[in-house]
This record gives C-alpha cells, sequence and structure tokens, in this order.
C-alpha cells in the first residue's frame, strides 16, 4: 500500500540542506513505506530521534494531537521539528508531520498542533485514535553528515517472465521439506531460482507464507523448502519477489549534501565491511552541479508517493528571503516495465536529476537539457555491470513548426473533442554505444503536457494522478497542494 508526502517543510542552512532531504528520505522509506534498513556505514543520524513513545500520541481533532510524554517535556522550541506518526487504522494518514505550534500541557499530556496541509493528505486526521510518535529534527545531531552512508532494502517483483510475477497455482506436492508447485499456465525462469515466492490462499494454512525458490525443474515447476508444507491440490496464489539495495550517501557541501543514489538489483551490498561486494551496482546519480545548488537553498519542500516496490519523489529548493531560485528535483528508484521480463528478470533502475528551469521538457535530450532530469536515470546492461544512463521518451514524439513535441505545445495538449487532457507511458532509451536499446517503460510514471500547473490533480476512473514538474505525472491519493509558489517566478530562474 503506498505512502505519501504532501509538500513538506524541510529547512537546514544553504550549504547542507541536503543532507535534512536525506535525513527525511530515509526516514520516510522506512519508518513510513516499511523499507527494511540494510545498513548505516556511519553514526547514527540517520534515526537518532530526540524522543518517542509507543502507543502514546492520540489525535483529537484535524489538526492536534495529545501526547502522552513522562520522559520528555515538549517545548516551544519544538516548533518546526518533526513527528513521525504510524499506526492509524487508516494506514495512508502515517507519515511525517511538521509541529506548528506548542498548545498546551497537563501533567505529561501535551498538545501539539501539527501542519495537516504538508502531511500525507490535506484532510488530516480522520478520527481520534492511538498512534505511535516519534520526534526528530533537521539539526545536525539528527541529520547525517557528509560521506555518511545508509543502504535500505527495496522490493522487485518482475518474475516468471511477467512483470507483476503472479499466477495461480494448480498442485503442491510434498517429499520431506522439499515443496513442487505446479502452475500449468506459468512460464517460470532459470532466473528466478534464488528469488522468494509467497504462497497466499492456500487451503493449508501450512503451505503459506514466503520462500526462496530453491530450483527451477520446467516453465511450470519450480522447488523450495517448507518444513510445514503438505500435499495439495487446489487454487492458491503466489507471487515472485527479490531484494534490491539502495544506496544514499551524503554528498560533500559544494552540492548542499544532497544525497548520491546507488542502486543494486542483486542486493550485493555487505552491512560488515560496508561495501558493494561485486561490481553490480549502478554508478552514482546526482541532483546537479555544485554550482546550481551550493549557497543557494536553505529550504526544500518534498512530495512522494512510495510503496515497498517504488519510490517518487518531487522536491523543490529555494533559498530565503525572496524565494529564489526555485528549482525542480525529481528522484526514483525502482522497477521499470520491461519488455522483455523473461530475458530482463531484475530491471530496477535509480533517478535523481533537476529540471533546469522549470518549463524545460524532460523529454529527449532537449536544447537545455544540461544536468537535467532527462541525464538521471540509471540501471544496469545485460551484462549486469554496465551502468547505463537512460533517456525519457514518449513512445511517438513527431515534432510540430515550433520545434516542440506534440504534446508540449499549448495547443496540442487538449482533445477538443472530449475536454480531456492526454498523457503517455515514458520509455526508457539507452544511447551508450554497444548498448542502445528501447529497454521498457517507468512504471506508474506518465508523461502530460509540461505547461499544465504544477501539482494539477487527474482523476482517473477511481485513481488519481499528480503532475508535479515537466510534465510527469505520478500516483496521487487526491491530497490537495497549497504551496503557492509552484509556478513560473521571474525572480528565481524557475
Amino acid at each position: 500500500m503506498a505512502r505519501y508526502q504532501n509538500g513538506l517543510f524541510l529547512e537546514k542552512s544553504e550549504s547542507n540542506v541536503g543532507a535534512a532531504f536525506a535525513r527525511w528520505l530515509f526516514e520516510f522509506l522506512t519508518q513510513v513505506v516499511g523499507w527494511a534498513v540494510h545498513d548505516k556505514a556511519v553514526g547514527t543520524k540517520w534515526d537518532n530521534y530526540i524522543a518517542s513513545g509507543s502507543s502514546t500520541a492520540t489525535t483529537s481533532d484535524t489538526e492536534t494531537i495529545d501526547i502522552t510524554s513522562p520522559g520528555y517535556a515538549f517545548a516551544l522550541s519544538d516548533v518546526g521539528r518533526y513527528l513521525t506518526l504510524v499506526g492509524f487504522s487508516t494506514p495512508e494518514e502515517d507519515g511525517i508531520y511538521r509541529i506548528l505550534e506548542y498548545v498546551s500541557v497537563l501533567g505529561d499530556v501535551y498538545t501539539i498542533k501539527v501542519d495537516k496541509r504538508m502531511g500525507p493528505h490535506s484532510d488530516g486526521f480522520t478520527a481520534a485514535e492511538t498512534v505511535d510518535w516519534a520526534l526528530w529534527s533537521s539539526d545536525d545531531a539528527y541529520t547525517p553528515d557528509q560521506g555518511d552512508i545508509a543502504v535500505v532494502i527495496g522490493k522487485g517483483k518482475t518474475g516468471a517472465g511477467t512483470t507483476t510475477g503472479d499466477g495461480t497455482g494448480d498442485d503442491i506436492s510434498m517429499v520431506g521439506s522439499v515443496a513442487t508447485l505446479t502452475d500449468a499456465g506459468a512460464n517460470f525462469q532459470t532466473s528466478d531460482v534464488g528469488k522468494d515466492i509467497t504462497i497466499s490462499n492456500a487451503s493449508n494454512p501450512g503451505n503459506n507464507g514466503t520462500f526462496a525458490i530453491a530450483s527451477r525443474i520446467s516453465a511450470t515447476q519450480i522447488t523450495y523448502n517448507n518444513a510445514s508444507g503438505v500435499n495439495e491440490t487446489s487454487a492458491f496464489d503466489w507471487q515472485i519477489t527479490y531484494d534490491y539495495h539502495l544506496k544514499i550517501e551524503v554528498d560533500s557541501t559544494t552540492n548542499s549534501r544532497y544525497p548520491k543514489l546507488e542502486v543494486s538489483p542483486f542486493a550485493s551490498w555487505d552491512n560488515v565491511g560496508h561495501a558493494w561486494t561485486d561490481s553490480r551496482y549502478t554508478s552514482e546519480i546526482t541532483y546537479g552541479d555544485g554550482g546550481d545548488n551550493s549557497g543557494r537553498q536553505s529550504r526544500v519542500v518534498c512530495w512522494a508517493e512510495a510503496d515497498e516496490y517504488n519510490l517518487r519523489v518531487v522536491h523543490r529548493g529555494w533559498t530565503m528571503p525572496g524565494y529564489g531560485y526555485l528549482h525542480w528535483y525529481y528522484t526514483l528508484a525502482g522497477e521499470i516495465d520491461t519488455y522483455y521480463p523473461d530475458r530482463d528478470p531484475k530491471p530496477v533502475v535509480v533517478g535523481a536529476g533537476r529540471f533546469r528551469y522549470e518549463w524545460y521538457d524532460p523529454i529527449g535530450p532537449w536544447q537545455h537539457s544540461d544536468n537535467t532530469w532527462a541525464y538521471g536515470v540509471a540501471g544496469l546492461s545485460y551484462d549486469e555491470t554496465t551502468t547505463l544512463v537512460y533517456y525519457l521518451n514518449a513512445p511517438v514524439v513527431p515534432t510540430n513548426t515550433d520545434a516542440w513535441n506534440w504534446m508540449a505545445n499549448h495547443r496540442r495538449r487538449w482533445s477538443q473533442y472530449s475536454g480531456k487532457q492526454y498523457r503517455a507511458k515514458l520509455v526508457l532509451e539507452s544511447r551508450t554505444s554497444g548498448h542502445m536499446e528501447y529497454r521498457g517503460t517507468l512504471r506508474d510514471v506518465y508523461y502530460t503536457n509540461h505547461h499544465t500547473q504544477h501539482f494539477a490533480l487527474f482523476k482517473v476512473g477511481s485513481d488519481w494522478w499528480a503532475h508535479m514538474a515537466g510534465g510527469l505525472l505520478f500516483p496521487w491519493n487526491g491530497a490537495r497542494n497549497w504551496f503557492i509558489y509552484t509556478s513560473w517566478d521571474s525572480a528565481g530562474g524557475g
């Protein structure tokens, strides 16, 4: 299930605001979305807290919470700090909230007002209930230092020759603790060996669970160990998944400490030696050059959508006062929808980029694409060692007389018959010599006219989509954005 962030403010000095962003990214993925922590190579600042409580924070209305805290005295100094709240009966409310006001105290119960508009959803809390809380801040004691590294574990689900990696089984037969699963409609691959298969809805509960695939007998049969398994002939559900490692390293101060990102589809990070165990990982992806980042941005605003498989973040950085240099940034990690899942079984990519100016188009190598998102998606080639940097392309991009692609121009963004706006899947294209290919499309990321208002919301059936920047859309929870600085600012250059 996806979790969201709706415009959270992060503040720090101009030279290290990226460290606050790195801490928020780690906090959001591990405490809210549920990614596992694989390594914290240096220090404890990645998850250092001022205070925390187990099942002691009770929501009382849409904006205030009553926190029972016998061990820590909340005060006015906590205004501007952050509360991670998890355990809501409506899981979409789990998330990170910024403290706006210290209201009152009665005994060891503190009433705190949080910013619901910049929490997971603009509607705030839907019911009074008890949840877990943790208090942290963007101060140096709670944000990682230059060179600090964290590695978190995401999930991939490409398997059995499909991008969804799931099916309905016909039979489980046991020989000792070795289970043989048969699915006449499956297309199991040799590359599925070593991945996990999760069995659910079996008629015998002992057959349900997650197990490492030990061997592939054929396209319709695999084996795994299950000491609790029994013979079964019935319809049951299965899904294949695998772990991948995302490395987050705090950059130098010349890049405002925005993190450097690397990903390994093969989960090859050693959390004892604090290093990759082999060469099967991408090269570093960063957010742009130091010249445009250093000394300019002291605050960022974050929007995000993530589940156990994929991460998508848009954030905007600017300097105070004056709201100048309002650059947009985009981050993603996770699987793509590959064109050949049977031959590309671990299609994990990582991306981090910057729109130099907000009207720039991320599609293809446009005339102003230096250090922009068009150069910021990396994945491994078929040789499992070469890093390929992918361009983003709409499936068909003919030009008009104004040298803009067909979805970008103001005159071509709408269907005059339906009043609807077009969207298209984004194709990843490698232009590296010896590795030229169209590999697949970004999963659940679409492209529409990049002149569309920032954070415009669209609904397709029952699903919400948000336009963040540069024409890029990703899934949304319908939260309304109030942040006014989401359009062109002539003083700031974008």
